[in-house]
């Protein structure tokens, strides 16, 4: 239940009420002003008493809850306690992202190592040493055939 909610069921006046339109009355405080309900709903409420009265006893009630409620405060030394924990977070998890990158350059070099180690590899297999062979046999019958 939200707060205009508690407040509307508490006002003594919204319980005794003798217009059926009271409750619509809270709808002016979200309307724009130009908006055709809100012109509406006012029209309504100025004519008629029970839903002044619920409207008024409403707005004070709201200004009495941003009276009686403090604004939350942190002390001084909380507060710079709490700025230099977060600062050291930071500077963690920059550190962190630092290591992290420095690994993910690692591996991608140590995969371009294992690539290019694995392409020689394959330059000097048997098979494609046989495949060089044939290929020079062939450039050589070629080279005959056309001269």
């Amino acid at each position: 239940m939200d707060r205009r909610s508690v407040l509307i069921a508490r006002s003594p006046h919204i319980q005794n009420q003798k217009c059926i339109h009271t409750k619509n009355v809270f709808s002016l405080l979200d309307l724009p002003v130009l908006e055709e309900s809100y012109k509406r709903i006012k029209k309504h409420v100025d004519g008629c008493k029970a839903c002044e009265t619920a409207l008024r006893d409403f707005e004070l009630k709201i200004v009495e809850t941003k009276i009686h409620i403090p604004k939350p405060q942190i002390d001084t030394e909380t507060k710079e306690m709490f700025e230099r924990e977060v600062s050291d977070l930071f500077r963690v998890f920059d550190l962190n992202e630092k290591e992290r990158l420095k690994k993910r350059i690692k591996n991608r070099i140590k995969t371009i190592d294992t690539m290019g180690v694995g392409f020689i590899k394959n330059l000097a297999s048997k098979q494609m040493l046989t495949t060089y062979a044939f290929g020079a046999v062939l450039f050589v019958v070629l080279k005959q055939f056309f001269n």
